[in-house]
């Protein structure tokens, strides 16, 4: 082998590997930033959640197998085949874990905003793998009926004099799969019961996104 060929070939190897970890990158990227949306985002109950990532695993699975199967014919093919199912699963299924969030945030129906109750709860949602947030406040989702989870820790609640019930303007990307907290204000002074109008200055634009003035 000459030198130049040589050279050429540890090029070629340095190339493969910096796209290898780019694109490793770039996916712990994704599964974090889709992390980060399902903490402001619900899922109505009609989704099938965990039946379409499973689903969508298996079939990845089967598709590395089959690949597998054609390449590594013989007598421990079938070991082989079984692994490839497995990592693939098991890589898809960490790939889409989050994929109906991703989808309310980057294909909404419509983005809207109204006025809604809020409650404090302690202790707050989840932080991190073992621990929780102090307080939580509860927002009211109106699109599916449940609550928006965003943590809180008893200095900032009193800090924004947020009391334990009270009113909160939201502003919420939705589709039929579930909505997602964009933004919030709360109002400690309003009570929940006495709520005036959501805005009515609500404009239409393209692909059924509106637009509206945030609340002062």
């Amino acid at each position: 082998m000459t030198m130049n060929s040589f050279k050429s070939e540890q090029r070629k190897i340095m190339l493969l590997g910096g796209g290898f970890i780019f694109l490793v990158v770039l996916w712990l990227a994704s599964l974090l930033f889709q992390s980060k949306l399902s903490d402001k985002t619900v899922i109505a109950d009609s989704v099938p959640e965990l039946l379409t990532y499973i689903t969508i695993s298996a079939l990845f699975g089967l598709a590395g197998a089959i690949v597998t199967a054609f390449r590594c014919p013989g007598r421990n093919a079938l070991k082989y085949i079984a692994k490839a199912f497995g990592n693939c699963f098991f890589m898809m299924f960490i790939t889409s874990w989050n994929g109906y969030d991703a989808y309310v945030y980057f294909y909404p129906d419509k983005i809207t905003g109204y006025e809604t109750e809020y409650k404090v709860v302690h202790p707050g949602p989840p932080k991190g793998k073992y621990g929780r947030c102090e307080a939580g406040l509860k927002v009211k989702d109106k699109h599916t009926g449940y609550w928006f989870n965003i943590c809180y820790s008893d200095n900032d609640l009193g800090k924004e004099r947020i009391g334990d019930y009270g009113v909160v303007w939201v502003k919420t990307r939705v589709n039929e799969a579930g909505s997602y907290l964009e933004s919030y204000k709360v109002y400690p002074e309003k009570s929940y019961f006495s709520i005036p109008s959501p805005p009515t200055s609500l404009q239409q634009v393209n692909k059924g996104l509106v637009s509206f003035p945030r609340p002062d």
